[in-house]
């Protein structure tokens, strides 16, 4: 939604889930990069079991099953 507000049009955009399944990929791998803006899914549910790449995650994972209330 950024680049699109900010009439950056030339760049490819891809929709879906970057947590389990990325889609800007080669040859089976990752593609790597110098910058990337994103706003980060906080809040979003995913599945460790199902991501392609885990191995991204070399700091630690959000809790799976998104944000929870204290009760």
């Amino acid at each position: 939604m950024n680049m699109i507000l900010h009439d950056i049009g030339s760049e490819l955009i891809e929709n879906g889930d970057t947590i389990e399944s990325p889609k800007h990929t080669e040859g089976g791998e990752i593609m790597h990069f110098d910058r990337v803006i994103a706003n980060p899914p906080f809040s979003q549910n995913y599945s460790k079991a199902k991501m392609e790449f885990p191995e991204r995650f070399a700091y630690g994972f959000a809790p799976e099953n998104g944000v929870r209330r204290l009760t």
